[in-house]
């Protein structure tokens, strides 16, 4: 076995890297129809998805010595890495690897309905609406973190977790109104 260099110094390096993407799609109608002079009936849907994906890695390591400096051919592709060299001469300190991954859907649908009837005298109407939305989503997300000591016998600790939240919410309202004209410019609803 090497016996561990003493140094007040220390050294460190890491590099991580990440990807990441979002695709949304939407889409909104609106359907009218008066199927006489006195009737009016919209109908409004809307439509909405979207989902994300995110992956990051991360390697740092720590040092007694410059890793540069005691092997010629420790190079930038190496940050956070320990090579087998640097573990036997006992340069290395410890080692952290992290990895983590997250996924998300949503997905999204809403309407309108509304009907009008005009009951003949000007500004005189009833009305009918209907609104209802839905709404689901689902959220995951992956990590391991590994920790590697090189100077002791401490067990090398890993961790691995997973968590998943999802969620869904409806909603409706529903309206009856009646407008009746009190003066030219004057409504009671």
């Amino acid at each position: 076995t090497v016996m561990p260099k003493i140094s007040s110094n220390r050294f460190s390096n890491s590099r991580s890297s990440s990807l990441s993407g979002r695709t949304n799609l939407n889409a909104n109608f609106r359907l009218e129809w008066k199927p006489d002079t006195l009737t009016d009936i919209i109908f409004r849907p809307t439509v909405s998805y979207s989902n994300s994906d995110s992956w990051s890695n991360s390697h740092s390591a720590t040092f007694n010595e410059n890793p540069f400096d005691y092997e010629e051919d420790y190079g930038k592709d190496e940050y956070g890495d320990v090579s087998p060299e640097l573990e036997a001469n006992g340069v290395a300190i410890n080692s952290n690897s992290n990895n983590s991954l997250s996924l998300g859907e949503n997905l999204s649908f809403s309407t309108r309905l509304q009907v009008n009837r005009n009951l003949g005298k000007k500004g005189r109407n009833l009305t009918f609406r209907g609104d209802f939305s839905y709404a689901e989503s689902k959220n995951e997300n992956f990590s391991v973190n590994d920790v590697e000591y090189y100077l002791t016998t401490m067990p090398n600790p890993s961790q691995k977790r997973y968590s998943t939240t999802p969620g869904n919410n409806w909603s409706y309202n529903l309206s009856l109104s009646y407008t009746e004209p009190i003066l030219k410019k004057l409504f009671l609803q």
